[in-house]
């Protein structure tokens, strides 16, 4: 398995979340597998793995995108396309599942820049929580 590319500065973004208050470089990097969009199903083929989708995402907790994503665990934020690479390259999401929607359900843990089309993700954790996400 290849090794994922390391983090390069894009450009500088306002964060009013966590530590990082101000102006503050996000990072990105080469994403691997990109978001694609699914074969059309005949309806209730369609409706189960619609289902079947939301219960694998339920089912993803906010350690596991911290482990897929350690940049965030150092509160440095980290842009939308690179993030959900990282978790598709980790098997976490599927091709055609967005990270926005994983990433709105621990709204308490991320936050995403600007609200109304969110191209940048931070993570607001505790301490306590940095460190049972990195154990």
């Amino acid at each position: 398995q290849p090794q994922p590319e390391q983090p390069s500065l894009a450009a500088s973004a306002p964060c009013r979340c966590g530590p990082h208050e101000g102006e503050v470089r996000v990072l990105a990097w080469h994403v691997a597998a990109p978001r694609q969009l699914t074969v059309p199903l005949p309806p209730p083929l369609h409706g189960l793995r619609r289902a079947l989708e939301q219960l694998a995402l339920q089912r993803i907790g906010m350690a596991a995108v911290l482990r897929a994503v350690p940049e965030l665990l150092l509160c440095q934020p980290c842009t939308l396309a690179a993030v959900a690479g990282r978790l598709r390259e980790r098997g976490l999401l599927r091709a055609s599942q967005s990270a926005l929607h994983l990433l709105q359900r621990h709204q308490t843990a991320f936050c995403l820049h600007p609200a109304s089309a969110p191209q940048t993700v931070c993570y607001r954790g505790s301490a306590s929580a940095r460190a049972s996400a990195s154990a």
